[in-house]
């Protein structure tokens, strides 16, 4: 929840509205739920994965400064697509520092292993039914849907090392 609107160009990206945002967070505010943040962050042996995690941890260490709350010290992460690049070799895109997930998964499963958008869409709707989450989509942007594809990436460079 912010007391901001969001900005009309990220809108356009992500969906989200600042009254969706307060319905998704049950008016709860970053300062409300920091102690759960930190607790996880911290944990002793949790590795936060994430796609271009330099972002996510730029948004989330701004907005607790913002908020006048102590900046997390990034320990254990991973960043799924600065480790994906042999899963690109051939491709160009191994030679590229910042590739959208939307383009990774185009080259990873579709170009490469022939996977058709149904094939992924079908896998996502098993998992989020399997989990119990309701109302769900398929569609890049979504925090839900992006950490799924980040998933399946995280996945493919597990079985490359193997």
């Amino acid at each position: 929840n912010t007391d901001r609107e969001v900005p009309g160009d990220a809108s356009a990206i992500n969906g989200l509205t600042k009254r969706i945002l307060v319905q998704k967070s049950n008016g709860d505010y970053l300062e409300d739920c920091y102690t759960e943040l930190r607790d996880y962050i911290y944990q002793p042996d949790a590795i936060l994965v994430g796609y271009n995690t330099q972002y996510d941890r730029t948004v989330i260490t701004n907005n607790l400064l913002r908020a006048g709350l102590e900046s997390p010290v990034w320990r254990n992460t991973m960043d799924v697509m600065q480790e994906q690049k042999p899963l690109l070799a051939g491709t160009g895109y191994d030679r590229i520092a910042r590739i959208k997930l939307v383009k990774a998964v185009d080259i990873i499963f579709r170009e490469k292993n022939h996977t058709t958008k149904d094939q992924l869409r079908k896998v996502f709707d098993l998992i989020v039914e399997r989990c119990g989450i309701a109302d769900s989509s398929a569609v890049y942007h979504t925090a839900l849907y992006d950490a799924f594809c980040t998933m399946m990436i995280l996945d493919q460079i597990l079985k490359y090392r193997a």
